[in-house]
């Protein structure tokens, strides 16, 4: 059975370290994300250069530098929670020399804001330019290292990059293979499409027949129509991506649960799982062109182009797992109980069933969500439904909860990027509306972000992943296992919320909030509090695409 509590032992742990802990990892996350907004400042100013020709052109390539700290950030992260126990003191440590790294970091990046400011309108002929660009590489540096040093001192850094020079050493490797990956995967991508878009696009010919329409398509230009309505087959429209991710879920459940598993019998599961979610791939497309030749082509291809997907992906997903679950040749624990509802599952279901509510909604929506208020009243009655399970969470939350959440909305203002184009057509479909509907609408919305949202969350991501994830590592150290469980929990949080990024280090900051304490209420509040303040942001600067 797992509880919505922390494990033995994790209470004590966070009445010793909680302060120190919950401090280190806002710190750590509030870093991250500033060499995040880096990235994205120096790409914005910068990348022009790289047409400049010339010595100019080297300035455009600066943004590598935070660009690739970024990513070696999550290879260092691995090598750190693998020796965590021996660098804990000095990470989590009194650091008296913090204020002055702050000092110097505030000048730096104000430095840095100021010297792209006018090297981006300066002319090509300005004299100072390759002097002021010189200074502009020191100072994004030098802000580098002292976010560094902010984090840990510098024996920190020193002990670990001699004790760990050979993984560090993979890490750049790494990173190379990655880039080489990049440019590879451009020609990869064209292979793939070409072995399937023949027989793709010829089954969903097939399909349209049936249903009483005709299908051409232009090989040449990967174009087909169906009366007037005529739409281009990328390579991600062919099926590979769902594939992969049938793959990778495959995978990992196969592993998790191999001990109750018969081999090689169950890998028949995976090549059958491939043709299932390619042959419903096919039938997306012949749907897709029928809506949109006799319906909508604006519900074809903004609402049921992508809602397809993933109803393909479920659909594939559970039907493997039952197959597994029920079939005694892949497993010798054969059972017809797929999902015993417990305590602790039930605290899944309240996601799963905001999942599923959107999905189904975006099958009949075009550009704009009219159908939001349909997921608030189902959600809100299933939570209504398990408050039983809610209302022993429901104490006085701590203050550093309501800080947290101020913390992760301005994170995620600024590293996930307003859309003025989606912010006006949002304010077009919106406001054309009656003000009774319009005023519904955004009513529901706010309920939604505000309460609904955080509490179905919190209680899939907080509730039950955190704690499944450290039931599982229970052999390792509490450090070591409440950083691994916040990991993996955050990305699983961020995967979900479209802003990879952003939405792992807002779940990385709810974890912690979480921690401090040891309990939910202060990772629910964090998270009603970020929304909140979202909300107001959205509605008090008319920033709509954030919704």
């Amino acid at each position: 059975m797992i509880s919505a509590a922390p494990p033995a032992g994790g209470n004590s742990i966070c009445a010793q370290h909680g302060a120190r802990t919950y401090f280190t990892l806002i710190l750590w996350l509030v870093v991250f994300a500033e060499l995040s907004g880096l990235d994205i400042l120096l790409q914005a100013y910068l990348t022009p250069f790289k047409l400049r020709g010339g010595l100019l052109s080297s300035i455009g390539y600066f943004n590598l530098f935070p660009a690739y700290i970024v990513k070696g950030f999550f290879g260092f992260a691995i090598i750190l929670l693998a020796r965590f126990g021996n660098y804990r003191e000095l990470i989590l440590g009194t650091h008296q020399k913090r204020k002055v790294y702050v000092a110097i970091h505030g000048v730096l990046l104000a430095a840095i804001y100021f010297l792209l400011d006018y090297i981006s309108g300066a002319s090509p002929t300005d004299n100072a330019l390759s002097g002021l660009s010189g200074l502009l590489l020191i100072a994004i540096a030098a802000a580098m290292a002292t976010a560094m040093l902010l984090l840990a001192p510098l024996q920190f850094w020193l002990r670990f990059v001699r004790e760990q020079r050979w993984e560090l050493f993979a890490v750049i490797v790494c990173l190379l293979l990655y880039k080489i990956a990049t440019i590879w995967f451009g020609q990869y991508d064209k292979i793939i499409a070409g072995i399937l878009f023949t027989p793709t696009v010829q089954l969903a010919g097939w399909i349209d027949h049936l249903l009483g329409y005709e299908l051409a398509v232009d090989i040449s230009t990967t174009i087909v129509t169906v009366g007037t309505f005529s739409v281009i087959i990328a390579p991600g429209c062919l099926g590979y991506q769902g594939i992969g991710l049938i793959l990778l879920f495959l995978g990992g459940y196969i592993y998790i649960i191999r001990a109750q598993l018969i081999f090689p019998n169950v890998l028949l599961v995976i090549p059958l799982a491939i043709v299932v979610i390619w042959l419903l791939n096919t039938l997306r497309i012949a749907l897709l062109m029928a809506i949109g030749s006799s319906w909508s082509p604006e519900i074809a291809i903004q609402g049921f182009h992508s809602a397809a997907g993933w109803w393909n992906f479920t659909i594939v997903g559970l039907l493997s797992i039952v197959a597994i679950k029920r079939t005694g040749w892949f497993t010798n624990r054969p059972t017809t109980k797929i999902l015993h509802l417990d305590d602790e599952n039930r605290l899944l279901v309240p996601q799963l069933a905001l999942i599923a509510a959107s999905l189904a909604t975006l099958l009949f929506t075009a550009s704009f969500d009219w159908l939001y208020p349909v997921r608030v009243v189902i959600v809100g009655a299933i939570l209504f439904h398990y408050r039983r399970i809610i209302r022993p969470w429901m104490i006085r939350p701590h203050p550093l909860a309501i800080g947290t959440g101020i913390i992760v909305s301005v994170i995620w203002i600024m590293m996930v990027p307003a859309s003025a184009e989606e912010a006006q057509a949002f304010t077009h479909t919106l406001f054309s509306a009656s003000l009774f509907a319009a005023a519904g609408w955004l009513l529901f919305r706010i309920i939604g972000a505000v309460i609904i949202v955080p509490l179905a969350e919190e209680m899939a991501f907080r509730g039950f992943l955190l704690t499944y994830c450290e039931h599982a590592l229970a052999r390792f150290s509490t450090p070591t296992r409440q950083i691994c469980a916040t990991l993996i929990s955050s990305i699983a949080f961020g995967a979900l919320h479209g802003s990879l990024l952003a939405g792992t280090l807002a779940g990385i900051a709810f974890a912690a909030a979480r921690y401090f304490r040891g309990e939910m209420i202060d990772a629910i509040i964090a998270h009603m509090t970020a929304n909140l303040l979202l909300a107001a942001y959205v509605l008090a600067f008319a920033q709509w695409s954030y919704w």
